[in-house]
């Protein structure tokens, strides 16, 4: 019996501060797509905050204009049969709080800022730790 597996990467895309996310490679809507899982919005207070997203009919982030050349990495593969796990595992990571002010100080100078970034290691570390991602 075979088992179909996906390649997971992280990938970043331009932006004033780069921004990462995770694409799972199943080419269920076409060649060249697949599922993303990312943070997005702001840490500023007042900007609405960040919240978690995952795209099912996504194109590879890879083929996108702001796309940085070199940065599509592969973590490793998920069996199709652990799409939901893996969805239930990135969901589980707490979405990072509004952390600035409007004038660009720390709100809680004694935490680090936690954006796309920080949020896209732990979901990695957290995939890989349960499993759901093999190498």
């Amino acid at each position: 019996m075979s088992t179909t597996t996906y390649n997971v990467y992280t990938v970043e895309s331009l932006g004033s501060i780069n921004h990462i996310k995770l694409f799972v490679e199943t080419h269920e809507s076409g060649p060249g797509t697949g599922r993303t899982y990312e943070v997005i919005g702001t840490v500023v207070k007042g900007g609405g905050g960040q919240k978690y997203e995952e795209d099912h009919a996504a194109s590879d982030p890879a083929n996108r204009l702001e796309y940085v050349p070199g940065t599509k990495l592969k973590i490793g593969t998920v069996k199709e049969s652990d799409l939901e796990r893996f969805s239930e595992v990135c969901r589980r990571i707490p979405v990072p709080e509004p952390q600035l002010n409007l004038n660009g100080s720390r709100m809680n100078p004694s935490k680090p800022i936690r954006r796309c970034t920080e949020l896209t290691r732990e979901a990695v570390a957290a995939l890989i730790g349960s499993e759901v991602v093999l190498p």
